[in-house]
């Protein structure tokens, strides 16, 4: 799903997770325009990474945000 938004959407999606979700232990949150995907830089120490992504991927509002305005692509 990632890999079929623009770069502007990418930025929003990370600029919100980011603003919404940051844990203890989450450093950064980016677009990677190179990869087409998010990166999240963390402390492992700090942080379950595995849960704190299970719980992105669960979370209904990211998911709302990751399908908004592609009921019209033909991609």
């Amino acid at each position: 799903m990632l890999k079929s938004m623009t770069m502007a959407e990418l930025k929003v999606l990370a600029e919100k997770i980011s603003a919404d979700n940051r844990s203890e232990g989450i450093k950064d949150i980016s677009a990677n325009p190179l990869t087409g995907s998010i990166t999240i830089m963390y402390d492992p120490s700090a942080i379950d990474i595995y849960a704190y992504i299970k719980d992105l991927a669960a979370s209904e509002e990211l998911h709302h945000l990751t399908l908004r305005g592609r009921e019209n692509r033909p991609y």
